[in-house]
């Protein structure tokens, strides 16, 4: 059975959205967890006072990224189709990248009682597509981001409605992130607004985790330094001042 489509209904008052329990009836979910599974897909509710609230954008992109295409029933495996194992073998995945792949319907399969069977040229252009290097005007995000947190970054990025996606690159044969050079300049400008009104010096941040790491409490430094407990369990992670390590 296919999903039937987003019904189209009047937005909420709380702030021109809807709120999780509307665009669960939306969506014909039962049971929650909707919020879960916005930010499993690199979405983000937003909070309007005590509501979380989806804007009818999200509720859209969350329909397209969840829609799972029906593999069709087959009496028997086609002549020449491979299992999943077969299949991630032939490109060298995970037999979760094909599981993957197949619910967004980039991978075509058939189903025979409850194994799912592919075609190997099919799998095989996919693998071929994998190893695609970035186009041009793609920059990684570990080398933009300089000390920052990649993850964060990226879901700073997709929040925003930019595009990150994964590509080959050629100097380590990895798949890594990769975003327009347009929405690294946004997100530079961004973090460079965010990190300048910070309380602590580099040789501070230095002082802190010499300190943590001999065992000093963190409400302790929290106190000494004037800032927060949350603050100090940062820099000693490094996810702030990460040119301090």
């Amino acid at each position: 059975m296919t999903r039937q489509p987003v019904k189209r209904r009047e937005p909420s008052p709380v702030d021109g959205a809807f709120t999780m329990a509307e665009a669960e009836e939306m969506l014909g979910l039962r049971g929650g967890g909707l919020a879960k599974n916005m930010r499993a897909n690199g979405l983000r509710p937003k909070r309007v006072g005590k509501y979380r609230v989806m804007t009818l954008e999200q509720i859209e992109r969350y329909e397209r990224l969840t829609a799972r295409p029906c593999v069709e029933r087959v009496a028997a495996r086609p002549r020449g189709w491979v299992g999943v194992y077969a299949a991630a073998d032939l490109i060298g995945v995970s037999t979760a990248f094909i599981h993957k792949w197949t619910r967004r319907g980039l991978i075509a399969a058939v189903r025979v009682g409850h194994v799912n069977y592919y075609n190997p040229d099919t799998v095989r252009e996919v693998g071929e597509r994998l190893r695609q290097p970035a186009p041009g005007g793609w920059v990684p995000l570990r080398d933009a981001c300089g000390g920052a947190d990649r993850d964060s970054a990226a879901q700073w990025l997709r929040n925003r409605g930019h595009e990150v996606r994964k590509y080959m690159r050629p100097e380590s044969g990895q798949r890594i992130l990769y975003a327009t050079e347009a929405a690294m300049r946004e997100w530079q400008a961004h973090h460079a607004a965010y990190t300048r009104g910070r309380k602590l010096t580099p040789e501070q941040a230095r002082e802190i985790r010499a300190r943590r790491a001999a065992g000093e409490k963190r409400n302790a430094l929290a106190r000494e330094y004037g800032v927060s407990e949350a603050a100090i369990r940062q820099i000693v992670l490094g996810k702030t001042y990460p040119e301090a390590s």
